[in-house]
């Protein structure tokens, strides 16, 4: 499996949570997740979480629903979409399992599943210097 990472390595039990998260949600365990939702939400930066299933619809969200938020939904969703099929055109047997990407002030965390994908949304933590 590939876990494609872009800008600074994630912490790893931030990582950890998500996956959990992945797991209680496919497994229906809801106060598990939203136990865990709260501890992913109470790291510190993050400033979003959702969960949108496999369709692109979101399940679960830490935003109010409008049109920014639907747009982000979609542009994420699309992206891990774009993201898996990269790592399939590479070895057709293998799976995107984890995807980092970093901007100047945010870093956006994608863990797809087949059901679903998690997304955190944190500030970044320190700005790197060349």
């Amino acid at each position: 499996m590939y876990a494609l990472y872009l800008g600074q390595d994630s912490s790893m039990s931030l990582r950890m949570d998500i996956k959990q998260l992945e797991i209680n949600h496919l497994f229906s365990f809801q106060t598990d997740a939203e136990e865990i939702m709260k501890r992913i939400v109470d790291h510190k930066g993050v400033t979003q979480l959702m969960v949108i299933n496999k369709n692109g619809h979101p399940l679960n969200m830490t935003l109010e629903m409008n049109e920014a938020s639907e747009s982000q939904v979609k542009h994420i969703h699309e992206f891990a979409i774009a993201a898996r099929r990269v790592v399939r055109d590479m070895d057709p047997t293998d799976n995107l399992v984890f995807l980092r990407t970093s901007s100047d002030n945010f870093e956006i965390l994608i863990s797809p599943d087949e059901e679903f994908t998690v997304v955190v949304v944190q500030e970044k933590m320190e700005k790197t210097t060349k």
